[in-house]
């Protein structure tokens, strides 16, 4: 029994297309911080204080069961990427577990989460 060529070629096809949907989506965020050290340290603090239920929230999911899952990556990648004029970024990562949601609306609303809780962490200091 001999396999089809068009088989094959379907079949790479169809897995390269689940591996692409199961990928979390990343965009970039600013602002750019001078150290690594200090992104770092901001990143943390603010995902730790609430980061994901405050983008969940304001984009309506219910608390029991968030649709999104982010992070906040400050280090392991080219910086140069996301901050061309230098510095080190707080980049944004989330899956969209049922893939029901507009990847710009979910990035918007968290980039504006993401800009409030570094103003009130400045406040703060």
């Amino acid at each position: 029994m001999s396999v089809k060529p068009y088989r094959i070629i379907a079949g790479v096809l169809t897995m390269t297309l689940i591996g692409c949907a199961s990928a979390p989506k990343t965009t970039y965020q600013p602002p750019c911080f001078d150290t690594v050290d200090e992104a770092r340290t901001l990143g943390s603090a603010i995902f730790h204080d609430g980061f994901n239920e405050r983008v969940n929230y304001w984009l309506n999911v219910e608390r029991q069961t968030p649709k999104f899952r982010f992070g906040l990556a400050y280090d392991g990648f080219d910086e140069t990427q996301y901050c061309p004029n230098g510095g080190y970024p707080i980049v944004i990562i989330y899956d969209d577990e049922f893939g029901h949601h507009k990847e710009e609306r979910v990035m918007k609303t968290a980039q504006m989460v993401l800009k409030n809780m570094i103003r009130q962490s400045e406040k703060e200091s």
